[in-house]
């Protein structure tokens, strides 16, 4: 039986030209040259990367006006033992919050010392208590229903 000349077969047989040499122009580009040398893939970030914010980035400024202000209003808040500032675990912590901030100490906040990841934030705070120099310790907060509570307090070792 022979081939028939007509415009089908043709066509059939530019398609499948075609399509073979598609394939060797993807395959000689895609195959790895023996005389290339290998050039290393750039390294994946980790799914579990932690990424540390500071003021410096956007939305932190408003995160440490709110810290800040928590900070502020503590000593009125602990002298009337009002532990809603706290999380649970600090309420244990501190236990009769009263006596943590004697009447007439202010709390100042270092805003360059934020540092904040996910729902979990730092920032330094000097403590002064009339008549005393100021004691500098660290304060944790963390982000419960959308307010800032004070988790933890770690004193500054000065002599560092």
């Amino acid at each position: 039986m022979a081939l028939s000349r007509s415009p089908r077969v043709y066509a059939l047989l530019g398609a499948g030209v075609l399509t073979l040499g598609g394939l060797a122009a993807v395959a000689v580009l895609l195959w790895p040259q023996a005389d290339a040398p290998a050039t290393p893939a750039a390294p994946a970030a980790p799914a579990d990367a932690v990424v540390v914010r500071t003021t410096a980035d956007p939305g932190e400024p408003e995160r440490l006006a709110a810290v800040t202000a928590l900070v502020a209003q503590l000593p009125a808040q602990f002298a009337a033992a009002d532990t809603s500032a706290l999380t649970a675990s600090a309420r244990e912590q501190f236990g009769d919050v009263r006596r943590a901030l004697p009447a007439g100490t202010t709390l100042a906040v270092d805003p360059a010392s934020w540092h904040r990841t996910g729902a979990v934030a730092s920032i330094t705070v000097t403590a002064t208590r009339p008549g005393q120099p100021g004691v500098r310790f660290r304060l944790v907060t963390v982000q419960e229903g959308g307010a800032w509570r004070v988790l933890s307090t770690t004193p500054i070792d000065e002599a560092r």
